[in-house]
């Protein structure tokens, strides 16, 4: 999972401002996880209903809406 992987698989869905991927967190608890911040709440929640559960290259992801300060962003947490 890096962040060009994660801008076309969310760059579907609408316009993707940032995307964020916490390295040192990920390696030490062998999680993968990122912030994809979208310019519209719309777009980042038909993100969430798209993506939600699906599964890819054997891992479940888990998208969320995270709301920081106005922000409107979409957490990706992958489950093996």
């Amino acid at each position: 999972m890096d962040k060009v992987w994660l801008h076309q698989l969310f760059g579907g869905y609408g316009q993707v401002d940032d995307i964020y991927i916490p390295l040192k967190r990920s390696a030490k608890f062998n999680t993968k996880f990122g912030f994809i911040c979208f310019l519209k709440r719309e777009e980042a929640l038909n993100a969430v209903h798209a993506l939600d559960g699906i599964v890819i290259r054997d891992f479940k992801l888990q998208v969320n809406l995270l709301n920081m300060q106005g922000i409107i962003a979409t957490l990706l947490k992958t489950i093996p």
